[in-house]
Parts: C-alpha cells; structure tokens; sequence
C-alpha cells in the first residue's frame, strides 16, 4: 500500500518538528567565523580549469586540477649570473653584482654585472617574460588552492559523513546586540561534493532537498513561528533559490525591510552603509556544517552553509613583501659578494 501526498505532508512534518525541536535545545551558530570551511562563489578564481554553473546547469561549481607550467627560461647571457629559485613562481629573481670570470687571456677576474649591456637587456627582456608568466601561474595557483581544499574537504566527509554536511547559502543577516554580532546567511541549500577521478575533477552540485531557511536564527533574532512558516511558504511557492540574482534578491529586501523599519538591503556588503541598525546582503557561497573546533574561526558556514574566501593559501607566494621591484638590474636586489 503506497503512501499518499497527505501522508508524505505528514511524515515531513513530523520530521521537522523533531529537527526544530532539537535545533531549539542546541543554541544556534549565528557568527560565520565559527564554521571550518567556506568558500565565496564570487571569490572563485576565473580560471580555465574552474567553471561556474547556474539553476539550470545540473551543478554549481567544478573544478578540475589545473596544470603547472614551467618558468621561462633565460639566455645562456644571464643564467649563471642569477641566483638559485628563479624558476619558482613567488620568487623575485635576484643576481649577483659580480662575479668571477676568466679573461680572453685566461686570467680570472671580477667583472661587474653590468658592465655589458648586452647581459643588462637580455635580463630586463627575461624578466619581463618571467612576469607575465607569473601572472598567469598566479591564477593557476589560486585555482590549484580551491583544488586542494576540496580534496581536504572531501577526505572529512569520506570519514565523517554522518557530522557533516555541505551547503550552498545566500542572505547574510547582520544584527549588532549588546556583546555580540550576528552574521550568518538566512537561505540554505544542501548540496553534495562529488569527486571524478578521471579528470581528476570535483564537483558540488545541488542534492535532492529544496532550499530551506535557517530557522533557529530567524528565532534567536526575534522572528516569531508564525512569521518563519510564512516565509517557508513563500520560498517554497515561488522556488527561491540562492543562486537566483532576481526573485530572491527581492525576497531578502522585502525581509529585512518587514522585521525591522530601519533595515538596510545590499546586493554586497559594500553597499551597507551603517553598522548600527540590522541589514541583509547578499553574498553566495559554500560552506560545510559540523562540529565546532575550539579556537577555529577561520570559516564561515551556515548551521548548514556559508560562503567567503578560502580560508588559507596552500601555496603562500615565498619572500612575498607585498610589492613588485620594477624590471632592470638596477631595481633588483644585488648580492655585493662575489660569486
């Protein structure tokens, strides 16, 4: 005997209200920082091996391990001259300012890096080269970070599938109270992570749950019962989605604007213009739920999700100091010593 529409309707409500139930003894996570891992759809590097999908795509994000490429490499004219990892990418090449040479007569002597122009515009023409290259491997590096905290990622779920959950989330509910901050998206998403070995390629894309609202903090923020079940009526009745720019984006403006009189709306953060008074804006992302660890806070995730950049670079640029030296020896770095 199979079960009816009404049935189902039934049994989804009892589900809810045991999971409501629970999330009601459990204080609500209402700060993004708390969550181990997020990623900014937005921030997602443009990269051949990263695409994006949309509502109509079947996934949301894939990305594929991109391939490294190699450093030019200089005119016999220089290369002795330049001293060791100038072929690694986020190293500035340095050379020597002299070093010991033998003489037409054989005699050994110090010669001076630039006493030939020849040698002066053979590196300046290299490192003009080099940094190009280093331009495009720059975006190759921060698509191989996304890479690998997906393969992070995804070695946790394979251990601890049952603590952890993946969700795409939009709406960051921002409200400042009396020693604490509340930040966290209002819509979620479930979405799973699903890896190509072939390729290698990962991919999250959406599960078969429908978006849903994070209801325990709409509750901590003062949001009555019935105030929520009309929300999730609405979501439900027109579809709303967190990778939807339009109808949700009218949803989260017309939400903030109903509960509190001096809401504030934003299609990004940047467009808030005061601290003061409540304000939701958008900004999807990826986040994963589960246990909290002590003394993280390096991610953001709803209850269910959460979004942001990457937490860490795998591949931090070595001797980086924030600024690039200009081409041509005179702007480098020189090693006084001889060789």
């Amino acid at each position: 005997m199979s079960a009816t529409a009404t049935d189902r309707d039934k049994i989804k409500q009892i589900f809810r209200f045991l999971q409501e139930l629970h999330q009601v003894k459990s204080p609500p996570v209402v700060d993004l920082a708390l969550y181990e891992w997020k990623l900014s759809y937005d921030a997602v590097p443009r990269y051949a091996s990263v695409q994006r999908g949309d509502l109509n795509s079947g996934f949301i994000l894939k990305v594929a391990r991109p391939s490294e490429s190699q450093c030019p490499r200089p005119s016999v004219a220089i290369e002795k001259w330049l001293k060791a990892d100038w072929e690694q990418f986020g190293v500035e090449p340095e050379f020597y300012a002299r070093r010991k040479t033998t003489s037409v007569a054989g005699k050994e002597v110090t010669e001076a890096f630039e006493e030939s122009q020849e040698r002066v515009e053979a590196f300046e023409k290299w490192y003009e080269q080099r940094r190009a290259w280093e331009t495009t491997e720059k975006q190759l590096h921060e698509s191989l970070n996304v890479f690998l905290d997906l393969f992070e990622l995804y070695g946790k779920f394979e251990r601890e599938a049952e603590r952890l959950q993946l969700f795409l989330a939009d709406g960051i509910l921002r409200i400042h109270k009396p020693g604490l901050v509340i930040q966290h998206p209002i819509l979620l998403q479930r979405v799973e992570l699903v890896f190509n070995p072939a390729v290698p390629e990962f991919i999250i894309k959406e599960s078969s749950e429908s978006p849903e609202l994070y209801t325990p903090l709409l509750r901590f923020a003062g949001i009555d019962g019935k105030s929520i079940q009309q929300l999730r009526e609405q979501i439900e009745k027109q579809a709303l989605h967190p990778l939807d720019p339009d109808a949700t984006g009218e949803f989260f403006k017309a939400f903030v604007h109903k509960f509190w009189p001096d809401g504030l709306y934003g299609d990004s953060l940047a467009q808030i213009q005061s601290d003061e008074v409540p304000c939701l804006y958008r900004e999807r992302g990826r986040g994963r739920r589960g246990p909290r660890r002590p003394g993280r806070t390096a991610h953001r995730s709803a209850p269910h999700q959460g979004r942001q950049p990457r937490a860490e670079a795998r591949h931090r640029r070595a001797g980086d100091d924030g600024h690039r030296h200009g081409p041509g020896p005179s702007r480098h770095r020189q090693d006084a010593h001889d060789r």
